[in-house]
């Protein structure tokens, strides 16, 4: 489903009768857009917290993202291409990172204290060690450890969850299976200011309602 067709299945539901009277003034896409991303990230922190592997559903991909050297410190940098949304954990809302060519060498991702400590290491020198480490800087940075430098001029493609508001019109939303109907009511309830649900439930139906 499209996520101009998320938006418009939750104002046919307003505009249909089926809530208060009071949600009426509520039915511009625009605000809608805002509560829907509030349900949509309660979905993804629901995964997060069951199965991290799931989350590769809720990922977009993003090819051609350069990498950056710095002349001075030697440090390899990519720019996030989107707006993530935060996630516990070393990975965070990075899901995947692979070069765009298909070469096959392995991006794993380390917390920054354990990345400072590698680089004093051998298993910082790619030669000893053909893993190249990554960790998030700030919210719209990834600094790599030992990185190729042969591959330097190389674009990466990252797998990134992102918010429902950093998603074009047209583009498809993953949504739970079988769960719209309760993925809808949640919205309306966050609408009229009812208590969230876990969405991912198997009584997400009756608790939304």
């Amino acid at each position: 489903m499209t996520k101009s067709e998320i938006i418009a299945l939750v104002r046919n539901h307003i505009s249909g009768g089926s809530v208060v009277g009071d949600l009426l003034h509520k039915t511009d896409p625009r605000v809608i857009e805002l509560y829907v991303s509030a349900a949509y990230q309660d979905i993804v922190y629901e995964v997060f917290r069951i199965d991290q592997s799931g989350l590769s559903l809720y990922a977009k991909s993003f090819m051609g993202v350069e990498v950056a050297a710095d002349a001075v410190t030697g440090l390899h940098m990519s720019e996030l291409p989107e707006a993530i949304i935060q996630l516990p954990g070393v990975a965070s809302a990075i899901r995947s990172i692979r070069f765009d060519t298909g070469t096959e060498l392995v991006f794993v991702p380390l917390e920054a204290d354990l990345m400072e400590s590698m680089k004093m290491l051998d298993s910082g020198d790619y030669t000893i060690n053909p893993t190249i480490g990554y960790c998030l800087r700030g919210t719209n940075s990834i600094e790599f450890m030992n990185f190729p430098v042969a591959e330097a001029a190389n674009t990466l493609r990252i797998d990134l969850v992102i918010p429902f508001t950093a998603f074009s019109a047209s583009e498809q939303v993953h949504l739970p299976s079988g769960k719209v109907s309760a993925f809808i009511e949640a919205v309306i309830g966050l609408l009229m200011g009812r208590p969230r649900v876990d969405l991912l439930s198997n009584n997400a139906e009756a608790e939304a309602k």
